[in-house]
């Protein structure tokens, strides 16, 4: 497979649209649904959930299908 060619994403808000595929396993994305604000050192900066993907590989009918699947989801950690 090469890097022009999509993969469709599985679950999560993007299902049903395709990524890039990649040789990464994860693919994180923001959220703005979940936000902290955290002052540090004088500066403030703004933490969004993550959704995280997982680029999986199955064997169908002789050949290999990838997709990325929706494995999990994080809010944002004030630490």
């Amino acid at each position: 497979m090469s890097e022009h060619e999509q993969v469709p994403v599985v679950g999560g808000p993007l299902d049903g649209q395709t990524r890039a595929w990649s040789t990464a396993r994860f693919l994180n994305v923001p959220d703005t649904k979940d936000m902290a604000t955290v002052v540090q050192d004088g500066e403030a900066m703004t933490l969004f959930g993550q959704h995280t993907y997982e680029l999986k590989c199955y064997a169908r009918a002789g050949g290999k299908v990838y997709q990325w699947e929706h494995v999990g989801y994080k809010k944002p950690e004030v630490k």
